[in-house]
């Protein structure tokens, strides 16, 4: 007989990079057609971006992507595994925007950059794996290759294109060195090489998804650095040499995508086809936490027959804290106490069903349901704002911390600084304590992030607003935050013209317990 409560985490791993994807399982939910992007097929080999906020499942969907082609004997692809560990670091990204002079942005030379790491990491599996087989042709073109590992940085096995990126980075301290060796005249016939070898072999498919990972450090250059990446794949997409059998797949941060979105070269990028948007609503995250009670161990309902939250929880309502204290359905109770992303509600999810796993199928109480939720939405607010101090310390960088060695104390700041930046983060919510409020309002937030951070350049309402923690109601009464997807969540500055009637707080503020109490009779939340 099977234990009871079998599975420590019966909602899944709330990390996409190690949750398990055999189809066999059950674990992966299959949405239908209507739910867009986080419904798309893994299997559709047109894919190159997959566009998302933190938690939202790009790692997922990249995994299984490359589990699909993998999975294909008849292709005879290559498929490497989803980068999980990323090579390049905050201080190489510094480093290069510094010696390039790229404070404000200069998408070439990103480009130039990844176009190189792209191609010196395709150079090594044509070398290395024994995967990519082929004729005489390919023989003479692994020989030309070869001829140029000294300028390919001298590998010995397959690199990642991050581990490429980062070597390229590190090779050369001055600007002159650098650019020198990104436009060296040897990478016309290196890259003529690699697209012989691979012309007359199976595809080779990159995925890179680990540069999302390193994203809470210095958002502002990171948002730059992915940019490029996201324009060079953009553009091998374009080149008939690479179309067929260079598949460069990754992951890329849904501010990141806004920024382009919003860029004058937007209309020539921003095809569909080729780009997949994980954005997650109230309908998919509903249909998200059915699917997930249907695949739960009988044991965890009082009637296995009924796979409801009711059958779960013991409750179909709850009464929110508000002042109105008024019944709430249960399932969008949960829901809007997660950023609106399946990595908060799997976390709850699997907290709840501890606690009937502790009581051996017992259900929890109200009073026990709402502290273990309010618990879940401060974890997922103070991520937002540990983001948000995280930006601020990025804008705050000086320009010449690089130069002169303290880049560290704004890119990895022990516990207390980073402690000290999130309660800025804090203050300056608290500047506007009431749950709706006017321009005055934010222009106090603004002004206390400033004189926090001590710098003119942190924009801390924009920041707030890029991490769904403030929002606004038009005229109209309906209430917008940010979505990547959305006609209004296409900038990354918050809205401040005549359509904003005030702006309001993600309810996920309240749990921060700051002091602060809603006033609305009802919660204004995301969409």
């Amino acid at each position: 007989m099977a234990e009871p409560f079998e599975g420590e985490e019966p909602f899944g791993k709330p990390d996409g990079a190690s949750d398990d994807i055999n189809p066999s399982r059950n674990g992966i939910v299959r949405f239908p057609a209507r739910f867009g992007g986080v419904a798309r097929d893994p299997g559709d080999e047109k894919v190159r971006v997959v566009v998302g906020q933190l938690g939202s499942g790009k790692s997922l969907h990249l995994r299984r992507m490359q589990n699909h082609v993998a999975q294909d004997d008849s292709s005879g692809d290559l498929a490497t595994d989803v980068e999980t560990n990323s090579q390049l670091t905050t201080e190489s990204v510094l480093k290069f925007a510094e010696l390039l002079k790229l404070k404000g942005g200069n998408t070439e030379d990103w480009k130039a950059l990844w176009k190189r790491g792209i191609i010196r990491s395709a150079a090594t599996q044509i070398l290395f794996s024994k995967h990519i087989q082929g004729g005489a042709g390919q023989d003479e073109g692994r020989q030309a290759l070869r001829r140029h590992l000294r300028f390919l940085g001298n590998p010995e096995t397959p690199h990642k294109v991050t581990q490429e990126v980062q070597l390229i980075i590190q090779s050369y301290d001055t600007e002159r060195a650098l650019r020198r060796y990104l436009s060296d005249k040897r990478w016309m016939d290196i890259d003529n090489y690699v697209a012989d070898v691979l012309s007359q072999s199976a595809g080779l498919f990159l995925y890179i998804d680990d540069v999302d990972k390193n994203f809470r450090w210095a958002p502002a250059l990171w948002i730059q650095c992915q940019r490029g990446l996201f324009y060079t794949v953009m553009d091998m997409l374009r080149e008939e040499r690479y179309r067929a059998k260079l598949h460069v797949v990754m992951a890329l941060r849904d501010v990141a995508f806004s920024s382009v979105k919003v860029s004058e070269h937007a209309a020539r990028y921003l095809d569909k086809t080729h780009i997949n948007i994980l954005s997650w609503n109230r309908a998919s995250m509903d249909y998200l936490l059915e699917a997930k009670l249907r695949s739960l161990p009988e044991d965890y309902f009082s009637d296995p027959e009924s796979r409801s939250v009711q059958s779960w929880l013991g409750a179909a309502s709850i009464r929110n804290s508000r002042s109105s204290a008024e019944l709430e359905p249960l399932t969008q109770y949960l829901i809007r106490h997660t950023s609106m992303v399946p990595r908060d509600l799997i976390r709850m999810g699997n907290d709840l069903c501890t606690e009937i796993r502790a009581s051996s199928g017992g259900k929890p109480s109200a009073e026990r349901i709402r502290e273990i939720v309010s618990a879940n939405g401060a974890a997922a607010a103070s991520r937002q704002a540990v983001q948000s101090a995280n930006q601020a310390l990025s804008d705050a960088i000086p320009p010449d911390a690089y130069r002169h060695d303290y880049d560290h104390v704004f890119l990895a700041p022990n516990m207390y600084a980073l402690q000290e930046a999130r309660d800025h983060v804090f203050a300056a919510i608290a500047a506007a304590p009431t749950e709706h409020f006017g321009p005055t309002e934010l222009a106090a937030i603004e002004s206390l992030a400033k004189e926090s951070f001590n710098s003119e350049q942190v924009r801390m309402a924009d920041t707030l607003w890029q991490q769904g923690l403030l929002g606004y109601v038009d005229a109209s009464g309906s209430g917008h935050f940010y979505k990547v997807d959305s006609l209004d969540g296409s900038s990354l500055v918050v809205p401040r013209h005549s359509g904003v009637a005030h702006y309001v707080w993600n309810p996920l503020v309240f749990d921060l317990q700051l002091g602060m109490q809603p006033t609305l009779p009802h919660p204004v939340w995301p969409n």
